[in-house]
């Protein structure tokens, strides 16, 4: 509750709460509601899953009143079709694509989701690896006009550089501004929101 609430003071514009369960990160349904209840509308919420079944999703989605959500798994281009929906219900879907080489973007294109999260390959992670990935990657898509969130080896000391050098739509931080994988730390968020906003005018 403190961390979500001071990110919101410090000028966040998402929150996101993991609900996969192997995360260091885990968060409970009932848990997140209660945060969630207390943040300002002008904030979107996020929900992260990994490989989960539709029904658990849109459970939570209705349980948390949840914006977006954020897929770190498996999901293909029909897994995306059949959660989104259609009409004015459609559910709005960031798929997290882990890059490790150019082939790792060769079926970006293939989904058709609100917003597209670069981050970093891990073998053992679903994603919170800390580290960054080659940035000249996303220069391929560029003719796209994707709206790509980057993540992955963010902090306030290059977030500056990240947002001045490709064209984004959002930067995304986890372990970047911890103190441990269940606690943030104010300063370090404080210096990274502020840089991202800087980067932004």
């Amino acid at each position: 509750m403190e961390d979500a609430l001071s990110a919101v003071n410090l000028g966040a514009d998402f929150l996101g709460f993991v609900f996969y369960k192997k995360s260091p990160r885990s968060i409970t349904p009932s848990e997140a509601k209660k945060i969630i209840q207390l943040l300002p509308r002008r904030v979107s919420k996020v929900g992260v899953f990994v490989d989960a079944n539709h029904n658990f999703v849109k459970k939570i989605v209705a349980d948390c009143s949840l914006d977006y959500v954020q897929l770190h798994g498996k999901e293909d281009p029909a897994y995306c079709r059949k959660l989104s929906g259609r009409g004015k219900k459609k559910l709005k879907i960031i798929k997290a694509f882990r890059i490790k080489d150019a082939v790792s973007l060769k079926d970006i294109t293939d989904y058709d989701v609100d917003l597209y999260l670069l981050d970093s390959f891990d073998e053992n992670l679903k994603g919170g690896s800390g580290k960054s990935f080659n940035w000249n990657l996303i220069s391929k898509l560029q003719n796209f006009n994707l709206p790509i969130i980057l993540s992955g080896g963010l902090n306030h000391k290059n977030v500056k550089k990240a947002i001045k050098r490709l064209k984004l739509f959002a930067v995304d931080v986890s372990s970047g501004v911890e103190k441990t994988k269940r606690k943030k730390d104010f300063k370090l968020m404080r210096d990274f929101i502020l840089a991202a906003k800087e980067a932004s005018l």
